[in-house]
């Protein structure tokens, strides 16, 4: 295999070696792209474990960790879907992509707020039919029966409703007051008997 590398001038060139352990022998054209394939992985987990949440639950059953890691690959899978009609929002220090370029999950990730907007309808806006008069109705929902008027205006009270009022008050104070006296006086009563 002869790999073929960008001149850029740095690094001296070093033999790539690529190994296989297995019952049959690998082809070394899979090797290869196996080997490209994991800068696409290893940004794969870091961009779930960092943004999507794989690494966040603390989670005890196995059962539970696979269903947490199926509901994250699912969010992944629906970020993949939206690449092509998501809207590029980019933060300020950011690049503008190219029009036509695929978008990153991140990217994706941004703009997946306003696709709801742009996806089609999938479901009719509500008929509601004609109501079956037999059917029994919530109370107070009758439209003939008019709501009883309320009045959202504090009260206002003279000077002589306020005394009266207070006096009221007092009255039952007193009323209390001499109830428990008269209650202790019969205990002391029946104490000295």
């Amino acid at each position: 295999m002869q790999v073929e590398r960008l001149p850029h001038g740095g690094s001296t060139e070093r033999d790539l070696w690529l190994w296989h352990l297995g019952p049959q022998p690998a082809d070394p054209v899979l090797l290869w792209t196996a080997y490209m394939r994991r800068f696409d992985q290893e940004h794969f987990h870091r961009f779930v474990k960092g943004h999507l949440g794989l690494g966040a639950a603390r989670l005890d059953a196995a059962e539970a960790v696979d269903r947490w890691i199926a509901l994250v690959l699912a969010a992944y899978t629906q970020l993949y879907l939206a690449r092509h009609p998501v809207d590029d929002l980019r933060r300020p220090w950011q690049a503008r992509m190219p029009h036509g370029t695929t978008l990153s999950p991140y990217r994706v990730r941004l703009g997946f707020h306003r696709l709801r907007a742009k996806l089609p309808a999938i479901t009719s806006p509500r008929n509601p039919g004609p109501q079956d008069p037999a059917a029994p109705k919530a109370h107070g929902t009758d439209r003939n029966i008019p709501a009883p008027p309320t009045d959202l205006r504090p009260a206002l009270l003279t000077r002589r409703d306020r005394e009266l009022k207070m006096q009221g008050f007092r009255n039952a104070d007193n009323q209390r007051l001499r109830t428990r006296c008269v209650t202790t006086r019969r205990a002391r009563r029946h104490l000295r008997s």
